[in-house]
């Protein structure tokens, strides 16, 4: 299975709420949400599923993959801030229930790099720094996934 690991473009510092959930996209984030769709959308194997954290910095980047991958993202509170990583991969591992060959989770840090970590590393594995607006694609067995999954490719818009 491919799974693609996407952090949120770069968000604006502070919500008029005062919240840091309230949090949307910087312009810079709208065009490297833009860019992860149409990167995604050009590989060999695309993505049959978005599921994104309900923050807005997530699902507004979300929304641009899908649209990309003409697909409708999916909402998971599991991939809010604050989940751990054992938590996103109980979420891959729904989602490769289903027999998707690929499928994009977007989120936050720290628990994407501590879950690509877990993946490539096993669970000690050091985490894996991931910049807004960057995705990691690995590949992976998801009856075993823990320390055997691959990186296949790193996306990222550098402006």
């Amino acid at each position: 299975m491919l799974v693609v690991l996407a952090r949120h473009g770069k968000a604006i510092v502070s919500a008029p709420s005062g919240r840091d959930r309230d949090r949307t996209l910087r312009p810079r984030g709208h065009r490297q949400a833009e860019f992860l769709g149409s990167a995604l959308a050009a590989m060999d194997i695309t993505p049959q599923r978005v599921i994104a954290s309900p923050y807005p910095r997530a699902w507004e980047t979300a929304s641009y993959i899908a649209k990309a991958l003409a697909l409708d993202p999916i909402a998971d509170d599991r991939l809010e801030v604050g989940c751990s990583a054992g938590e996103l991969i109980e979420v891959i591992a729904t989602a490769a229930e289903t027999d998707l060959p690929a499928a994009c989770f977007v989120g936050h840090n720290p628990t994407l790099e501590d879950t690509l970590g877990v993946l490539i590393d096993g669970p000690a594995g050091p985490p894996v720094r991931v910049r807004t607006g960057e995705a990691f694609c690995v590949e992976l067995d998801p009856a075993d996934p823990i320390g055997r999954a691959r990186v296949v490719a790193q996306i990222r818009l550098d402006d």
